[in-house]
């Protein structure tokens, strides 16, 4: 089997907060804090990049960009730097009347940001959306305001909800999965504000993702006229992260 290329698949990490409440202020914190760590090792080791880059938002009236979408490799220090400096000065967002349409804003900002960032063709965007709002809202609105032309460089949402340790209302609570426009796979799922929960979180992303080269190649024989059964099994999500990461890609050929 030809040798294959490890880690050349991997997704550009785009975060979109939904931030509204100043009295989460701890939560951010937590997020900042496991995102700077992931940052740091997924940049930072030898051999093929874990993440190829990350870009920051945040939702409107009107959306506010933090962190432009930026290549990790050979530039931790600023990014470190411009996420730090983006947190200290972080405001919360204004509760607007017009929440699809805000949606849809951020959704075609990151697009017109995403045409213009050459990694972006190849390492396509993963978008992860943080809220304090339920689940059903965010992906249902994410899900409607996707278009084929946001699915040219998004290849999938997972929403986040942050929770309280004290909270126990999610227990009943669905986790959204499914197709929205273009193919752009979408899930969802609560996440207590904890830092072992968040940085279970972003560590998803230092996991390697289906490449286009077979990890396994078998080859079978024929053994003549009978059928000869064949069944595979493989892991299609990664479940820490609950996100559409495939990492297994097996190839059988007779």
């Amino acid at each position: 089997m030809a040798t294959r290329r490890p880690f050349s698949a991997q997704s550009t990490l785009y975060v979109l907060l939904d931030y509204t409440d100043a009295e989460k202020v701890k939560d951010l914190e937590l997020i900042r804090k496991a995102l700077e760590d992931t940052i740091v090792v997924g940049g930072g080791v030898v051999g093929a990049i874990r993440l190829p880059g990350l870009g920051m938002g945040l939702l409107g009236p009107p959306f506010q960009r933090l962190l432009k979408l930026s290549a990790i490799r050979n530039n931790i220090p600023s990014v470190l730097t411009a996420l730090n400096f983006m947190y200290e000065g972080l405001q919360p967002a204004q509760e607007g009347t017009e929440f699809v349409q805000d949606v849809c804003s951020a959704l075609d900002t990151i697009l017109a940001e995403a045409e213009s960032f050459s990694l972006a063709l190849s390492h396509p965007l993963q978008l992860l959306v943080i809220t304090w709002r339920p689940l059903e809202l965010l992906t249902k609105t994410v899900t409607s305001a996707l278009t084929h032309l946001h699915a040219k460089f998004i290849r999938a949402v997972h929403v986040v909800r942050i929770v309280s340790l004290l909270n126990d209302d999610t227990e009943d609570e669905d986790l959204p999965v499914g197709d929205a426009a273009g193919g752009v796979w979408i899930t969802g799922a609560p996440y207590t504000a904890d830092p072992y929960s968040l940085a279970a979180l972003f560590k998803s992303w230092l996991c390697e993702t289906k490449g286009s080269d077979p990890h396994l190649l078998l080859t079978l024989q024929a053994t003549g006229e009978e059928d000869v059964p064949l069944t595979c099994r493989s892991s299609k999500n990664f479940t820490v992260g609950l996100l559409y990461q495939p990492i297994v890609n097996i190839r059988v050929s007779f």
